[in-house]
C-alpha cells in the first residue's frame, strides 16, 4: 500500500467537542493505522500543549500540531506554511470545511487566499465540505442575507485551489457541480461515519433496561443535541406517542434534554415521569443507551443525510429508526429501506408510522437488520479510508 504524506488542516481537534472535531480524530487515526504519515495542523488553544514539527512520531498514530491561535491572522498563516514547508514534499492537505470553523463569524477569506498560496507552492489539496454554505432565505433575519453570497465565494476559492473534493451529503454534490470553476470534476460523496463505537455488553443494556423500564413497556427515544433547531414539532409528537399508551418511555439522549422534557412536562403534567433525559453522555454510555431503545424517532428540518451524525450513530447500532424527509435528505435511505422515511416531519405522519412500527415486531427487526446492514455496507469509517487512500495513490 502506498503511504500518502497527509496533512490534515482542521480547526477543531479533539478533545475539543464538535461533529468536524470527531470526525477528524477518527480520520487521522485510522488513517495512521493504516499505514499513513499523518500530521494535524490544528487550533491552538488556552492551556493546550503546541507539538513542534520535529517531534518523534508513535507508531501508527498522528502528530497533532496546536500551533494555529487564529485562522485569520496573516502572521500566524504565514507561521503555518513555515512549519509545512519543513517537511518533504509531495504533500497532501485534507482540509476540513466549513464555513463558520475558520472564525470571522464565517467570513473569514484569508484562509482560502492561503489554501491557494499553498498550491501554488505545489501541495496536493483536498478538500473535505462538511457544509458547503450558510442556506439563503427570505425569513432569515436581513443581517445574514449576505452571509450566503459570501460562504459561495469562500467555496468558489477554495475548489478553485483544490485537486480532489469530497461532501458529506448527496444535496452538497449537486450544490458544488454549480459553483466549481471545474464543472466537468467529480465531486465524490464520503459520508461521516458515526463517532459512537458499538460496546458490545449485554450485560449492561439489559441493566439499563430494567432501571429504565419495566420489562413490558417500551422504550422509543432520540438522540440530538436538543438546541434551538429541534423542530417544534418534535415536542408534539413525543407527547403524542407517550399519550398514545402507559406502556411507553421515551429517552432523551444528549445535552439539553431537560429542557425539552420540561417543556412537554408543562403541557402534558401527566407524562412528566415517563420523559427521561440523560445529559451529555461519554460514548461508551451513549452506545449503552441506544442499545436499549426499542425505536428512535430522529427529525431534520431538511432531512436525513449522512453528515448527521446522531443518525449514522443510530443505523450504526442497528436501530428501527423513523424520520421525515427534506430538501436535503439523501435518496439512499428511501433507495435502501434502511429507516421508515415519512413525507415529512409532520406529527400526524410521524405519529401514524411509529404506532405503525412499535406494533410490528418483525418490521421493527427488518428495519433494525437493514439499518446496520447499510451502514456496514455503505458508511463506516473503513469505507472513508479506503477511498482517501485509493484516491490519494
Amino acid at each position: 500500500m502506498t503511504s500518502t504524506n497527509w496533512h490534515i488542516i482542521a480547526a477543531q481537534y479533539p478533545p475539543f467537542h464538535g461533529g468536524v472535531s470527531d470526525y477528524t480524530g477518527l480520520v487521522a487515526e485510522d488513517l495512521a493505522k493504516h499505514g499513513q504519515s499523518v500530521n494535524v495542523w490544528t487550533s491552538q488553544r488556552e492551556g493546550e500543549h503546541e507539538v513542534s514539527p520535529g517531534a518523534e512520531k508513535s507508531r501508527n498514530f498522528p502528530i497533532v500540531h496546536r500551533v494555529v491561535p487564529s485562522w485569520k491572522s496573516p502572521k500566524d498563516l504565514q507561521r503555518l506554511s513555515s512549519l509545512l514547508n519543513e517537511f518533504p514534499g509531495p504533500r497532501t492537505l485534507l482540509i476540513q470545511h466549513t464555513p463558520q470553523i475558520w472564525g470571522s463569524a464565517g467570513v473569514n477569506l484569508r484562509f482560502p487566499s492561503w489554501v491557494e498560496s499553498r498550491s501554488r507552492a505545489g501541495d496536493r489539496i483536498v478538500l473535505m465540505v462538511h457544509e458547503a454554505a450558510y442556506p439563503f432565505s427570505l425569513f432569515d433575519r436581513p443581517t445574514r442575507w449576505p452571509l450566503h453570497a459570501i460562504h459561495v465565494h469562500i467555496l468558489r476559492k477554495l475548489l478553485k485551489s483544490s485537486d480532489q473534493v469530497y461532501v458529506s451529503c448527496e444535496a452538497f454534490q449537486k450544490f458544488i457541480q454549480r459553483h466549481d470553476p471545474r464543472p466537468d470534476r467529480l465531486c465524490s460523496l464520503l459520508p461521516v461515519p458515526s463517532n459512537i463505537p458499538f460496546e458490545n455488553n449485554q450485560q449492561a443494556v439489559a441493566e439499563l433496561r430494567t432501571k429504565l423500564v419495566p420489562s413490558s413497556e417500551m422504550l422509543i427515544g432520540s438522540f440530538a443535541q436538543f438546541g434551538h433547531l429541534m423542530p417544534q414539532e418534535f415536542y408534539e409528537i413525543v407527547a403524542r406517542l407517550l399519550s398514545g399508551s402507559k406502556d411507553r418511555h421515551f429517552l432523551l439522549i444528549g445535552p439539553r434534554g431537560d429542557a425539552v422534557a420540561e417543556k412537554i412536562a408543562q403541557q402534558y403534567p401527566l407524562l412528566r415521569d415517563r420523559l427521561i433525559t440523560t445529559g451529555r453522555l461519554e460514548a461508551s454510555s451513549l452506545s449503552i443507551h441506544l442499545q436499549a431503545c426499542d425505536l428512535m424517532i430522529q427529525l431534520y428540518g431538511d432531512g436525513p443525510s449522512t453528515r448527521r451524525g446522531t443518525l449514522m450513530a443510530c443505523a450504526s447500532h442497528g436501530k428501527a429508526i423513523i424520520t421525515g424527509d427534506g430538501h436535503l435528505a439523501d435518496r439512499m435511505w428511501a433507495n435502501e429501506r434502511c429507516v421508515f422515511l415519512c413525507p415529512n416531519n409532520k406529527v400526524e405522519e410521524i405519529v401514524n408510522a411509529a404506532e405503525i412500527v412499535l406494533a410490528d415486531s418483525d418490521l421493527r427487526k427488518n428495519l433494525e437488520s437493514r439499518a446496520k446492514q447499510v451502514y456496514d455496507r455503505r458508511l463506516a469509517l473503513d469505507h472513508t479510508i479506503q477511498t482517501l487512500i485509493s484516491d490519494a495513490s
